[in-house]
């Protein structure tokens, strides 16, 4: 195997019709959208027909991007962790997303007198807190869902509670393969190329530039980055192993017009992968053309919105970066030497070896089945993709309170719902932003839901304040907006108009009364039989749901 095979066990058109076949065998639909190819960085969506759940996969070529599309679907559904996100209206342990088996259903008691993870980052999690995350992704709040790993030393037994390594380690260090080694490697290399990440950001390193980059590359993958660098657009690839000779490559690309750049990492033992998923990460979803997404040159010096940024780079590989990174005469660490490994398991015995000098606490589990291998690492103190874990964790639980605050949004105190309104505020980049993720249904695009915003709950508060000068802003700026509905615009200009008369105390509470529940329907949100409306996809992933366990069950 070489860069020309992306040091894969089976091409990509067989891991395809692997895939493929598995998922006709069970009758799982899905569909393939969005392809671009942008300078020979392809990219795909992969939807799970009936449901609004899909994956995304990227590549140079469009087979390969494919491969990595279907690999990454595999490894979100032998996980679950695709529903765990999206499916959160189901109330009972043999139907909840995070369902294991009975003995690892944990009471206080338990939770407390067992080895379970309790302390990340020196914060100590507490039961009620765990439960309180876990009532976020299922109704199930009974008992405190764990799961098992194994140390990779000492084969110790580990109970993690899911809630909490859902939020606080994501899918990082969790990947599918066409063998288990290959898995590993995968895995491996996106906990490295996060830790360096996080540690470049952190420490504001200066990564040395490798100026002999044409003398490591496969000449195909050197011919394909030519291509995109031109006058305007270039780029300098640079060692980001931070003095620990991790196998990862960080990619500054600039334009020169703007002054403005992007940063990408990528990790493998071959440097020409590492280099080629900096390439394709950065042109996934994205047009060449379209260079919107590009930062300016600038970094706050404030600790919480430094936090927050770097945050913003672990989940979803977006932030700005210190201005240490731009030093060109300067380095804060020496290159690193890429060695020769040539092989998966190669790769995986000299991979696991690093990680273990980093950290004495790397647990690992294997969701293997049916001939498609998955796997994950968890390292505590390495892995996590938030910073600040005690305000995560405040914050997942205050969206459980939030979203039960909306149900009775008729109700609301004025200071209930301010204090609704500052919680979205400061969760939200803009007002417009949809409200979805405080429903309990994951919302169709064609409802009239999705047009529900930061906006529309001020004007209930500005309504329910009487004050109609605020209203009349509010209204004004919904109506201003390109995504709206123009019935619920319509009925806003209604509702002022009945404010321009003095209204008693039972008008107002009337007044709030068709806002909520006539207009913006609300309650409707509530009701038993909402789902056979069609304006949610739960069915459809209820459905599949049901499916896919019963498979990993062997049903």
């Amino acid at each position: 195997m070489s860069y020309i095979t992306r040091w894969k066990e089976e091409t990509p058109k067989n891991t395809i019709a692997k895939i493929k076949n598995f998922l006709k065998e069970h009758d799982i639909e899905v569909e393939e959208v969005n392809k671009t190819n942008s300078k020979g960085c392809y990219a795909l969506t992969l939807i799970l027909k009936d449901t609004n759940l899909f994956v995304n996969g990227k590549g140079t070529t469009l087979e390969y991007a494919t491969a990595s599309a279907y690999g990454e679907f595999m490894e979100r559904i032998s996980t679950l962790v695709l529903f765990r996100y999206n499916h959160k209206g189901l109330t009972t342990k043999d139907e909840g997303p995070i369902y294991i088996n009975e003995e690892l259903f944990f009471t206080s008691e338990e939770y407390y007198s067992n080895d379970v993870l309790r302390v990340v980052s020196d914060y100590n999690i507490s039961y009620e807190e765990a439960l309180a995350v876990q009532e976020y992704f299922t109704s199930f709040n009974e008992k405190l869902v764990v799961e098992e790993l194994t140390h990779l030393v000492t084969g110790e037994k580990k109970l993690f509670p899911m809630s909490m390594t859902d939020i606080l380690y994501g899918t990082n260090g969790m990947s599918y393969g066409n063998t288990l080694d290959e898995a590993k490697v995968q895995a491996l290399s996106e906990v490295f190329e996060r830790y360096a990440n996080r540690e470049i950001v952190k420490r504001r390193l200066t990564p040395p530039i490798i100026e002999n980059i044409e003398e490591l590359l496969n000449p195909q993958l050197y011919s394909l980055i030519q291509e995109i660098q031109g006058e305007e657009l270039t780029f300098k690839i640079m060692d980001a192993g931070i003095g620990l000779e991790l196998p990862v490559i960080c990619v500054l690309f600039e334009h020169i017009p703007s002054n403005k750049y992007y940063v990408k990492f990528g990790a493998h033992f071959d440097i020409n992968i590492a280099v080629e998923r900096c390439f394709t990460e950065l042109f996934q979803g994205r047009n060449i053309n379209d260079l919107g997404f590009l930062k300016e040159k600038v970094y706050v010096d404030d600790l919480s919105w430094q936090e927050t940024n770097l945050e913003s780079i672990l989940h979803n590989g977006d932030g700005y970066y210190p201005l240490e990174l731009f030093k060109e005469d300067e380095h804060s660490y020496p290159k690193k030497q890429w060695g020769n490994i040539s092989s998966n398991s190669e790769g995986v015995k000299v991979f696991e070896a690093l990680l273990n000098s980093l950290s004495k606490k790397v647990y690992f589990k294997d969701y293997s089945h049916h001939g498609h291998h998955v796997v994950r690492y968890l390292v505590e103190g390495i892995s996590e993709i938030h910073i600040r874990i005690d305000q995560k964790i405040a914050w997942q639980i205050n969206i459980v309170k939030i979203v039960a605050k909306l149900k009775r949004l008729t109700t609301l105190t004025v200071v209930e719902l301010r204090s609704v309104i500052s919680f979205i505020e400061s969760s939200s980049s803009r007002e417009d932003v949809t409200l979805i993720p405080y429903f309990r249904h994951p919302i169709k695009l064609g409802s009239r839901y999705r047009y529900f915003n930061l906006i529309l709950l001020r004007f209930v508060l500005a309504v329910k304040e009487k004050d109609r000068e605020k209203a009349l802003i509010e209204a004004e700026k919904y109506g201003s907006l390109l995504n709206k509905n123009e019935n619920i615009e319509a009925s806003l200009k209604s509702i002022l108009q009945f404010m321009e008369q003095p209204l008693s105390e039972e008008k107002y509470n009337s007044l709030i009364e068709v806002i909520t529940i006539k207009i913006f329907k609300f309650n409707e949100l509530e009701e038993e039989d909402f789902c056979q409306k069609g304006e949610c996809y739960c069915n459809g992933i209820a459905r599949n749901y049901k499916k896919i366990k019963g498979i990993l069950k062997g049903e």
